[in-house]
Parts: structure tokens; sequence; C-alpha cells
């Protein structure tokens, strides 16, 4: 199977199940297993993204020096975040995230909407 062409519900069931892929269906990926057996774990490491920890590290390093808008965020990160997802699921991805980060008290943000610029709590 070719990436962009899909399967039936019924397939992946069968697939996950097996521990054969990962991810949400449709978006798809093979596991871990598949990958390492195949020589792919880099594969791998781009389909699924970095851990949310070493995420939240780059948040935190990018703003270390200024605040920021989300936009700017979105472009120090992206490379982190699974190439399995469209610009539009990264982008809400890194929302949630900062979101999150911003409930735990370690960053939190100025004004809103586009105006919005994030920076570290000290």
């Amino acid at each position: 199977m070719q990436k962009g062409q899909t399967i039936s519900k019924e397939d992946y069931k069968i697939l996950k199940k097996n521990g054969l892929v990962e991810g949400r269906y449709p978006t798809l990926y093979v596991s871990y297993e598949i990958a390492e057996a195949v020589g792919d774990k880099a594969g791998y490491i781009r389909n699924k993204g970095l851990d949310e920890k070493i995420c939240k590290e780059l948040i935190i390093s990018a703003l270390e020096n200024s605040s920021l808008k989300k936009a700017d965020i979105f472009k120090a990160v992206e490379h982190a975040l699974p190439e399995v997802l469209s610009d539009d699921q990264k982008y809400k991805k890194l929302s949630n995230l900062l979101q999150k980060m911003k409930k735990e008290g370690t960053i939190d943000v100025n004004g809103v909407a586009s105006h919005s610029e994030w920076f570290l709590v000290k």
C-alpha cells in the first residue's frame, strides 16, 4: 500500500489488533515493530512525531528570548510534529499543547486571536 491509499475500516481493525499499524483511521502508519523490521525507525518517528515532553521543551526553548506569536512557534516546532498530519491538524495539535502548558503554568498569553503572543512564566 502506498502513501495516500485508504483501506477499509475492517482491514484497519485487523491490522491494529495485530499491532501492525498505529494512528487513527484513516491516517495510519506502520507500527514500531514493522518499522524496525524493515529498517525504517526514522520514518516511524517522523510519522508518530516526537514525544510531547520534547515538543514542550522545544516550545520553551523558542520562548526563552522573547514572546512569540503562535505562527512563529509553529515554524519552530513543526518538524517535531507527526508528518502524517495535515498542516491544519499540526496547528491544532500545537494549539492543544499550548493550552495544556498554559494550564500547567509554564507559559501564558497576552492579547487575543491573531494579536496574541505567548511567553514563558517566570
